[in-house]
């Protein structure tokens, strides 16, 4: 635990701001690569980033006052503070595809193409910053006597003792999430299945280590029934539900690949372009059709040496060669 990583000017900075913004960092290099690799408009999603960034600082705060708004009701003024209190993860997710829903439609982008670009640096800007929160002190385990458990200062919540070292399970966990995505969009597949890995795995991971988790801070929506629902448990439900459905609803629909494309230079050999199934199969209909009138000449060469002594007559021998070649 390292909350405060200098002071400048008498002002504290505190470490989960530099890790914060490191998160930012990589997750920007990470879908400019996967931007650039699938062949999209990187500008595009250059400008797009910085509004992700605003949106998810903005909604991950609000989530935050909201659930701890008792806290804030003899100073208001402390919830515009950004010093003042924490974040909450889904806020975020909720408000960057709340938005993205409206720039894409804006834009005249899918939606799920602008997802699936973004899901893997989503993921690996997480297992980032939950360093922050382990510098933090914040987010912390339940009690524990296991081999890794990590012990927090005597000052702490945790008085010192052995905690389960949550933070480090969610980074660990995105981390492998990230590269999952990275490997399965790279791969080729249907537009929307990355994003709906990461709807899919990230809020069962969430659920999972809520139940390791020790802090109350976090909120709950059943904190005295038998098995507590935290705040995110109770979201990650109701997100797994939603993507078990997207699941259907995808896979009933059209199928878009990626598939590669012809390079216009060599830096770009690559790259792969995203075409529709469906434009994929006329174009090998059309190539088939293409090759049938070769084979059809080919046969009429043959046919009428093979059928001249039998049948005489050009149109009907003609009309056999044809019939044959039509099977």
């Amino acid at each position: 635990m390292h909350p405060v990583l200098f002071e400048i000017f008498g002002k504290q900075i505190y470490t989960y701001g530099p890790i914060m913004a490191l998160g930012f960092l990589l997750g920007f290099a990470l879908m400019y690569k996967i931007a650039t690799r699938r062949n999209e408009d990187v500008e595009f999603y250059m400008d797009l980033y910085i509004w992700v960034i605003i949106f998810g600082l903005v909604g991950s705060k609000l989530l935050y006052n909201i659930i701890e708004y008792d806290s804030f009701l003899e100073h208001p003024i402390k919830m515009l503070n950004p010093r003042e209190g924490g974040l909450v993860w889904y806020g975020g997710v909720i408000a960057v595809n709340v938005f993205l829903v409206w720039y894409a439609k804006r834009r005249g982008m899918p939606f799920l193409q602008i997802t699936d670009t973004l899901a893997a640096p989503l993921a690996l800007g997480l297992a980032i910053g939950r360093w922050g929160c382990l510098m933090g002190g914040c987010c912390y385990g339940k009690a524990c006597d296991l081999p890794w458990a990590i012990h927090y200062p005597h000052d702490h919540e945790t008085l010192g003792l052995g905690v389960h070292p949550t933070p480090l399970y969610e980074s660990f966990s995105s981390l492998i999430l990230a590269a999952a995505i990275y490997v399965v969009i790279n791969r080729g597949v249907r537009r929307g299945v990355p994003t709906l890995i990461w709807f899919t795995a990230y809020p069962i991971i969430r659920i999972v280590i809520e139940f390791f988790r020790g802090d109350k801070i976090r909120g709950f929506v059943i904190e005295d029934g038998p098995i507590p629902l935290s705040t995110s448990q109770f979201i990650g439900v109701i997100l797994v539900v939603i993507a078990a459905g997207a699941w259907v609803w995808i896979m009933k629909r059209p199928p878009v690949y990626e598939i590669a494309a012809a390079p216009d230079s060599e830096d770009e050999k690559d790259r792969p372009m995203i075409i529709p199934a469906h434009v994929m199969a006329r174009l090998g209909a059309g190539k088939q059709n293409q090759e049938r009138p070769d084979k059809a000449e080919a046969g009429e060469g043959q046919g009428p040496g093979k059928k001249q002594g039998k049948k005489p007559g050009g149109k009907k021998k003609k009309k056999s060669a044809d019939k044959k070649d039509g099977r």
